[in-house]
């Protein structure tokens, strides 16, 4: 491989995320087995999707806010890099959890009701902000790009029309943000603390 700061990356991503910050969940059959519940927290919930079955990796983790969010994933041997948890979220003082979307498997739960997502493409690493609001998951605006070994053109500003190529290292990496089509450039310091993840996962 040319980059072996890439190979290094994606070898200690995939370590780093084998350790779950989720608590594992109890699958249950009901009496009928037409429906499974999901033991979390010392209480029965029923997922919104019947078709659901105990051969999947359930596990929770509490919002914050008195909620359950009950996540539906692939089993260890069917992990990959896409590999996607369903996220179900109950409101406080119900026992119906209601599906709200999909966020990857490596993703972090950062805070209330809030995962974070950080992904390697190429010498990049992009990270995704998920937030559960008002029932819903969405993705929030802007997603920011860490530069560490590509070449890119990205625009100054957003009243720039032309776009400059330039290019990120690991001692001279680039932040930038996207905006529809268009790559722009950001303060470095937001991506700070993409550059701390790498140097964490490096050991430095």
């Amino acid at each position: 491989m040319k980059n072996p700061l890439a190979l290094i990356i994606i070898l200690t991503i995939t370590k780093a995320n084998a350790d779950s910050i989720y608590e594992q969940a109890d699958c249950r059959k009901t009496e009928s087995d037409a429906k499974i519940e999901i033991y979390a927290n010392g209480a029965l919930y029923q997922l919104e999707n019947n078709s659901k079955t105990c051969d999947r990796y359930y596990s929770f983790i509490d919002s914050g806010d008195g909620s359950m969010v009950i996540l539906a994933g692939p089993s260890s041997d069917e992990l990959g890099i896409n590999a996607q948890n369903e996220v179900y979220l109950a409101t406080s003082g119900s026992r119906k959890a209601i599906y709200i979307g999909s966020v990857p498997v490596r993703s972090d739960f950062i805070e209330n009701k809030t995962f974070r997502d950080i992904a390697q493409v190429g010498g990049s690493l992009f990270e995704t902000i998920y937030i559960i609001k008002d029932g819903k998951l969405t993705t929030a605006y802007p997603g920011y790009e860490f530069i560490f070994s590509d070449e890119q053109c990205i625009y100054n500003n957003e009243k720039s029309k032309k776009c400059t190529t330039l290019t990120g290292t690991y001692e001279n990496p680039i932040c930038a943000w996207q905006s529809g089509e268009r790559k722009l450039l950001a303060k470095k310091e937001r991506c700070e603390d993409l550059r701390d993840n790498i140097d964490s996962r490096l050991g430095k």
